[in-house]
C-alpha cells in the first residue's frame, strides 16, 4: 500500500490494470497478432528467428446462431516472407515479441512442462494480455502529463481514464496489435521530453531517446514524427550541451539500427522494408482527398466518428497557441504528419480492425488538448461539453468490446461479397458504428438460449478431440487457431467466457476472475476518494 502510495496516481494504474485484464478477450487472431505470439515462442522454444505459416479453415457451422453459414473461410496463420538464405522471416521485428516473453513465461509454468493443447492454450492466453497492459499504462500516463501541466486531479485522472476505458483504444485491449505499444511509446517521449529541463543529468532524455528507438524498431514508420521530436528538444532548448543530444539521439541510432541489421537479416538489405516491399496495395498512391475523408469523418473508419471528443481536442489544440505554444505546435505538427502520411497510404483502412488504427497514438495528445481547454475556462459549458462528448464516445466503442466487429463483417460479407468493405466504410448505415450496437444484442439473445451454450461447448470439444497433427508447437497453436476464430466470431470477447469453453481449469478462472473483480473495486474506490 504504501508503495502505491508514493506513486503518482498509483491506484488509478491499478484500476485500469485490473479492470483492463478483467474485460479483455484473452484471444489471438490470424495474421498479425499469430505472428507476434508465435515469434515469442520461437524464441524461448527454440531460439530462432525464422518462422513458419500454415492455414486453417473454419467450416459453416450448422447452428443458425454461429458464422460462417455459408461458404468455409480458410486463413493464413501468420505473415511471412522469403529471406535471403532459402528460410522464410516474419514480417515484423522482435520489438513486441520480447516485450511478450514474461507473459509467455507465466503462461509456460501454469501451462505445465508437455507441449500439448493445454499449455500451448494457456501461453496464448496469457501473450494476449499484453495490450490491456500497454493501454491502462497510456491511461496513466495522460493523467500524469495532465497533472504536469496544472490539471486538477480530476480532470487528469478523468483524461487517462477516458483514453483507457471510453475511446477507440479500449477494443484494442482485444486485440494483439502494435498501434498501442506504439501510443504508448510516442506519449512516454513527449512526456519525458516535456520534463527534460527538469533534470540536468539527462535521465528524461534518455527516457524520450529509448521511447522513440524502441518505436523505430517496433513499426519502421515510426520514422515520420522523429524530426518532430528532434524539433521540439532543439526549440525549447532542452538539450543544450552535446551530451545532453548525445543522450538522446544515439538510443534513436541504436533502434535504427536494429531495424537496419533484422532487415539484413530477414531480407538480404537493410533499406528493404516489411509491408512496402512484400505486400501487395500497400504503396502510397491513394488520393489524400479520400485517405483525409477516409480517416476523419467517413462512417466507417472516421477518428471523429468513433471518437467524438476528439472534436474538442482539436478546438483546444488552436486554443492551446496562446498558453502553450510549443506543445500546442507539437501535438499540431504530429496529428498533420500522421493524417497527411496514412491518407496516401493505399490501406488507409487499416484492414478489419475497429476504426482507424493508424491514428490511435494521436489520442493522447488531443484529449490533453481537449483537457488544457477545459482546464484554460472551465466554464460549467465546456465541462458538461467535455463529459457529454465522453459519454458518447464510450458508448459508440463498448458495444465492440462484448463482441468483436468481425461477426457484423462476416455476415455483411455473406449477404454482399462484393461490397462489404466499402459499405461498411462509406455508408451510415452499413457502418460497424449503427450496426455493432444490433449485433451484440442479438447474439446476447441467443446466449439467453442454454442451447446455444452447449452448441458451443459441443463444437468446440468436437474440434479439440479432433487432433490428428504431429504435436509441434506449430500445428497445435494452428488447431488452436480455429477455435479463437471460432470465439471471434460466436461468442462474447471475455477470457473468462473462453477458457472455460476450452476446458482449461474453471477452479483457476473463477479465483483469477474474481481477484480481478475485487482489486477492480477496491483500486475504484481509493481513486474515488483522491477526488473528492
Amino acid at each position: 500500500m504504501a508503495m502505491i502510495r508514493r506513486v503518482p496516481f498509483g491506484w488509478l494504474l491499478i484500476f485500469l490494470l485490473s479492470i483492463l485484464l478483467l474485460l479483455a478477450g484473452g484471444r489471438l487472431a490470424p495474421r498479425d497478432e499469430e505472428t507476434a505470439y508465435r515469434m515469442t515462442a520461437n524464441l524461448i522454444e527454440r531460439g530462432q528467428l525464422t518462422l513458419t505459416q500454415q492455414e486453417f479453415t473454419v467450416d459453416p457451422q450448422p447452428y443458425a446462431a454461429f458464422l460462417p453459414q455459408a461458404a468455409p473461410r480458410t486463413q493464413a496463420t501468420t505473415w511471412i516472407v522469403p529471406g535471403p538464405n532459402g528460410e522464410s522471416y516474419p514480417l515484423y521485428t522482435h520489438a513486441q515479441p520480447i516485450l511478450q516473453i514474461p507473459l509467455y513465461l507465466i503462461g509456460r509454468l501454469i501451462g505445465g512442462a508437455p507441449v500439448d493443447l493445454s499449455s500451448v492454450a494457456w501461453t496464448r492466453f496469457f501473450v494476449s494480455l499484453l495490450n490491456p497492459i500497454v493501454i491502462a499504462l497510456t491511461g496513466w500516463l495522460i493523467a500524469l502529463f495532465g497533472s504536469r501541466w496544472g490539471f486538477s486531479a480530476r480532470l487528469s485522472i478523468g483524461l487517462g481514464a477516458m483514453y483507457s476505458l471510453g475511446t477507440m483504444a479500449v477494443v484494442y485491449t482485444h486485440t494483439n496489435f502494435t498501434d498501442p505499444l506504439l501510443t504508448l511509446l510516442f506519449t512516454l517521449a513527449a512526456y519525458s521530453a516535456y520534463r527534460a529541463n527538469e533534470d540536468r543529468r539527462g535521465r528524461w532524455l534518455l527516457l524520450t531517446g529509448m521511447s522513440l528507438g524502441l518505436a523505430l524498431y517496433a513499426r519502421e514508420r515510426a520514422l515520420i514524427w522523429l524530426p518532430l521530436y528532434v524539433g521540439y528538444v532543439l526549440l525549447t532548448r532542452r538539450a543544450r550541451t552535446l551530451r545532453d543530444w548525445a543522450v538522446f539521439l544515439i538510443p534513436m541510432a541504436c533502434g535504427a539500427a536494429a531495424l537496419a541489421l533484422w532487415n539484413t537479416v530477414r531480407f538480404g538489405s537493410p533499406a528493404i522494408i516489411g509491408y512496402a516491399s512484400w505486400v501487395a496495395d500497400t504503396g502510397f498512391e491513394a488520393p489524400i482527398v479520400v485517405g483525409l475523408f477516409g480517416l476523419l469523418i467517413s462512417p466507417g473508419k472516421g477518428v471523429l466518428i468513433y471518437n467524438p471528443i476528439v472534436w474538442l481536442g482539436f478546438i483546444g489544440l488552436f486554443a492551446m497557441l496562446r498558453r502553450r505554444r510549443a506543445e500546442a505546435l507539437f501535438s499540431l505538427s504530429f496529428c498533420v504528419v500522421a493524417l497527411g502520411f496514412y491518407a496516401r497510404y493505399n490501406f488507409w483502412t487499416g484492414g478489419w480492425n475497429w476504426g482507424p488504427r493508424y491514428l490511435l497514438p494521436l489520442l493522447p495528445f488531443l484529449l490533453l488538448a481537449a483537457g488544457d481547454w477545459v482546464h484554460a475556462h472551465p466554464t460549467r459549458l465546456r465541462r458538461s461539453l467535455l463529459i457529454g462528448l465522453c459519454g458518447l464516445t464510450l458508448m459508440l466503442n463498448l458495444p465492440a468490446v462484448l463482441i468483436d466487429q468481425s461477426r457484423y463483417l462476416v455476415g455483411f460479407e455473406g449477404r454482399d461479397p462484393q461490397h462489404y468493405l466499402d459499405r461498411s466504410i462509406l455508408r451510415i448505415e452499413d457502418s460497424p458504428l449503427v450496426q455493432q450496437w444490433p449485433v451484440a444484442i442479438d447474439l446476447a439473445s441467443w446466449y439467453a438460449r442454454p442451447e446455444t451454450w452447449n452448441a458451443a461447448q459441443q463444437a468446440i470439444t468436437s474440434h479439440l478431440a479432433s487432433y490428428t497433427g504431429d504435436g509441434s508447437f506449430e500445428s497445435l497453436s494452428t488447431h488452436l487457431m480455429w477455435v479463437d476464430e471460432f470465439f471471434r466470431l460466436n461468442v462474447p470477447d471475455f477470457w473468462f467466457v473462453h477458457l472455460p469453453l476450452l476446458g482449461l481449469s474453471s477452479v483457476f478462472v473463477g479465483l483469477l476472475a474474481v481477484a480481478l473483480l475485487g482489486l477492480t473495486i477496491f483500486s475504484a474506490w481509493k481513486v474515488w476518494l483522491m477526488l473528492r
